[in-house]
Order: C-alpha cells, then sequence, then structure tokens
C-alpha cells in the first residue's frame, strides 16, 4: 500500500511563530511535537511572499520565473505542466482539498478530484460587479456553510475585521463556527467516507493566521494577559533609510507605528489565532489514529508566506526579510515510512523554497522523480549520508510591492536586498544578526561581500523583459508587472 499524504498549509504563518523555533511567548504543542519526532527544516523560505506567487510554485514545482507570477495578481495563469493534484491522481491516490486554493478561477480543481474551498475575503470575488458565477456566494464552501448555521444575513465581515489589517478582535460567534474548525471539521469528515481501498492525498489549506485577526475569545484573550505589559523598540540602524519612521496611516497600512494598545491586540489576534490553528491541527491528528491511518500516513506542515507584524514597521507581507519570507517546513512520518531510523537526521539547514515540496511529496510517498519542474526533493537532506551533495548554493527571490518592489538573493548566512525602484541596496547578515536590525550595505569591510551578492542578482535579471540590468549594472525605476511574459521551457 502507498503512503498517503496529508499537506497541511497555514496562510501568512511566520517561521518564529513556533514555540519550538525560539519564541517563548508562544503555545504550539502540537507542531513541536511534530518537531521534536519530525523533520525540521530550518532555512525553508518563499521567493515571492504573497499568497497567489507561493501558491503557484508550491502546486506547480516551479520557480517564480516559471510560473511567470511575480506579485500578486488574481488574474494569473494556472495553466502548469505539473499540478499537484493531477500529479497524484495520476498515481492512483484520491486527491482532495479542504480550505484555501486562491487560484484562477476560483473553482479551478489543480488537477485534485474533490475541493471544499475558503479562500477568505477575496476583493475580487466580493466585488458587486463581478460576474455572478464566480461572485463570492458562488464560490465559497465556508461562506455558504456560514449562512445555513447562523441566516442567510450572516456574513465573516460582521464584525469589522478586514482581511488586510492590524485590527484585531476575538471571534464574536461560537469556536465551531470559525473557518478553522470547519477546515478541521469537513478534513475528518473526509476521512470517513473516503474509499480505504485507495492510498489519499489530503491538502489542509487554513486561511488563518491571515487576518482577519479574529481568534476563538479563549484565544484572544490568553495573549491580551500575556501582552498587557509588553513594549516594543525600534532597534534597527535603517528605518529612516526606507522612510519607515512614520505613523501608519490606514488600518490596512503596509508600513508606520502603531499605538502600543493596537500592537499587543494585534499579537494577541495573530498569536491566538495560531495556538487555535495547532490545536485544531491535534483535533484532525486525533481522528487520523481513530481511523487507524497514523502507521502509513506522511504529515508535511508548511506555508506560503509569512507576515511582516510590525516588525521594522512594516505589515504583512511582499518584502524581503525574515518576517516575509521564512516559513516554516516540518516532515512528520510517525510510521518511519520514509527511511529507516538509524539514518534519520532531525534538523536540516540546507535551503530548500515552497517549489521543493511537491517533488519531495511525490518522492516521501511512492519514490518517484518529478520532470518538468525547477524544485528538488528533500528526502536526501533528511539522512544523515549526504555525502559530496551538492545542493542549491543561494536562493532568488522577488515581489513587486509599487515603492517596495524588490529583489533578493540569499546565500547563506548574507541576505543581499535591491529594492528596483529607488535603487537603495541592503546587506544583512543572518548568522550574526537573525532579527535584520545592521544593514551592512554602507559598511566598507562589507564591500566585497555586497559585490558578489550583487552580481549573482544581475546575472539572474539579465534577460529578463523589464531590463533591469544593461551594461552589467542594475537599473532601478524600471516599470514593473506582476504577470511575466509565459516561459516556454516548461510549456
Amino acid at each position: 500500500m502507498k503512503n498517503n499524504i496529508v499537506l497541511i498549509m497555514a496562510d501568512q504563518f511566520r517561521y518564529d511563530a513556533i514555540n519550538c523555533h525560539d519564541n517563548d511567548a508562544i503555545s504550539t504543542p502540537t507542531l513541536n511535537q511534530w518537531i521534536k519526532k519530525g523533520y525540521d527544516f530550518k532555512n525553508a523560505y518563499s521567493a515571492c511572499p504573497t499568497c497567489i506567487p507561493a501558491r503557484a510554485s508550491l502546486l506547480s514545482g516551479l520557480s517564480q520565473e516559471s510560473t511567470g507570477i511575480v506579485g500578486y495578481d488574481e488574474k494569473a495563469n494556472w495553466n502548469f505542466p505539473q499540478q499537484m493534484g493531477q500529479v497524484f491522481a495520476d498515481r492512483g491516490y484520491y486527491t482532495k482539498v479542504v480550505g484555501k486554493m486562491h487560484v484562477n478561477p476560483e473553482r479551478k480543481r489543480m488537477g485534485f478530484h474533490h475541493i471544499e474551498l475558503h479562500d477568505g475575503y477575496l476583493h475580487v470575488t466580493r466585488n458587486t460587479n463581478f460576474k455572478v458565477k464566480n461572485a463570492y456566494a458562488y464560490t465559497d464552501d465556508y461562506y455558504k456553510f456560514l449562512k445555513e448555521k447562523l441566516g442567510y444575513d450572516a456574513d465573516f465581515t460582521d464584525y469589522g475585521l478586514e482581511c488586510n489589517s492590524w485590527v484585531a478582535r476575538s471571534f464574536p460567534y461560537q469556536e465551531k463556527y470559525h473557518p478553522t474548525n470547519w477546515a478541521v471539521t469537513r478534513a475528518i469528515d473526509f476521512l470517513r467516507t473516503r474509499d480505504e481501498e485507495e492510498p489519499f492525498f489530503l491538502k489542509l489549506s487554513f486561511v488563518r493566521p491571515h487576518s482577519p485577526l479574529d481568534p476563538p475569545e479563549y484565544y484572544f484573550n490568553m495573549y491580551m494577559e500575556k501582552f498587557k505589559n509588553l513594549t516594543k523598540e525600534n532597534l534597527e540602524n535603517w528605518l529612516d533609510k526606507l522612510g519607515l519612521n512614520v505613523e501608519a496611516d490606514s488600518i490596512d497600512a503596509l508600513k508606520g507605528e502603531i499605538s502600543i494598545d493596537d500592537y499587543r491586540r494585534m499579537l494577541a489576534g495573530y498569536y491566538g489565532s495560531v495556538t487555535h490553528l495547532d490545536h485544531q491541527i491535534n483535533r484532525f491528528m486525533m481522528a487520523i489514529l481513530e481511523h487507524g491511518l497514523m502507521d502509513n500516513t506522511i504529515f508535511v506542515f508548511t506555508s506560503d508566506h509569512g507576515d511582516q507584524l510590525s516588525d521594522h514597521n512594516l505589515f504583512r507581507k511582499g518584502f524581503a526579510y525574515q518576517e516575509s519570507i521564512h516559513v516554516p517546513f516540518i516532515v512528520y512520518d510517525p510510521g518511519n515510512n520514509i527511511m529507516d531510523l538509524d539514518n534519520k537526521r532531525k534538523d536540516v539547514e540546507e535551503l530548500v523554497e515552497l517549489r521543493d515540496i511537491l517533488p519531495s511529496l511525490l518522492d516521501f510517498a511512492t519514490g518517484q522523480k518529478l520532470d518538468q519542474v525547477d524544485g528538488k526533493s528533500v528526502k536526501i537532506l533528511m539522512t544523515k549520508d549526504r555525502k559530496d551533495l551538492k545542493w542549491r548554493e543561494y536562493l532568488h527571490g522577488e515581489h513587486i510591492l509599487g515603492d517596495f518592489s524588490n529583489q533578493f538573493i540569499l546565500k547563506l548566512p548574507y541576505k543581499y536586498i535591491w529594492y528596483t525602484q529607488s535603487g537603495i541596496e541592503q546587506l544583512f547578515d543572518l548568522g550574526k544578526d537573525p532579527h535584520e536590525r545592521i544593514d551592512l550595505a554602507e559598511d566598507p569591510s562589507y564591500k566585497e561581500i555586497l559585490g558578489n551578492l550583487r552580481s549573482i542578482l544581475i546575472e539572474e535579471l539579465k534577460d529578463r523583459p523589464e531590463g533591469f540590468v544593461v551594461n552589467d549594472k542594475l537599473v532601478s525605476g524600471k516599470k514593473q508587472n506582476p504577470l511575466l511574459p509565459i516561459n516556454e521551457k516548461y510549456r
């Protein structure tokens, strides 16, 4: 019998939002257990850190350049040569998605046999001028559930929180109606209704801890009490360089300072959402045990990107800083199906990216390799015997974000950032400065390192249609589009 695969994906979940990842302030007992008994990828990244480009890479195994999606655009083309659901369906798996997809069109299956959808608040489909067949009431299954339970006039906008805001409060209804609970309820129902003679691939995809920051009351109050005396101090030497020492001008701002009370509520909302999610994952795992599936199922936890949470006076994602791009990637294999215990390497330090997840999952499940992808299976990294292993030396990432549009090169321990519109450069030594407080770009002793990383970026961008490189030099101020011409390499 082939191994079952469960891919659990959170939205906007920072790497450091796990207690085991050096965060004593947060409670994540389930994920802690996975880390202690499984495999923890310490350097997993999202190369284009917002929902659409990141999910395109995860579902296709391609880099952002190969998908052609280098920013947020809901009109993106999702017709990739390899699609996660189809890869497993073609190999005899029954495939299911519960929760968020964020694809185009909204109910596109990406090869999965069945989808129960909740994408969260999407501006395009909530627009009343949008074509009826794609309007929210027709595409979102959680929305339908909420109205069935609470009345035809119920909506998850009733309590006034926006989907990209730092404003937070507790969920106003019973916890069982929260979208996190709904997703787990539907996933458990899948365990009941599946064909037991077929292996399965389940993608359980949560909208939280992405805003709205609305955990159930118990979880919100838990952290409001913890953070009641919390203070915040900006220690960066570069905030003025990027114009970040300003007051936030809106509830969905990308930058600026907010009051200490708003900051405490924001953290309570985010941390509460994480702990709520962790408990609900454990609820699902109890059902896995009850169905006798623990020994032949491999579990993976990851996220599409992180959340700035006011670090560096920034919010949301899309930036090149660790809070946006560094994501959890945990493999939990309680049945030891991937490899023998004697050859197990628990902590993995190599540089991996979301494009690696699809080929890795297939390798975990079947031992097969996947063609027509940029990603590589990480299975070899999980073994103690890695002699002469050649792996990714650096990662090129990017995101279109208005004046904050950026390109970056991550070659550990260093990170180089180039802002494409202003031409501002930054350099960080993550080994000595993991919180990116000291910008070394103007430090003469780092001139050679800065130049080497800049040269790598120039090589990556030299043939790009935007014209970022002229005469072997980076040129700022070029017009950008979140959708590149389709890369024919994989078409």
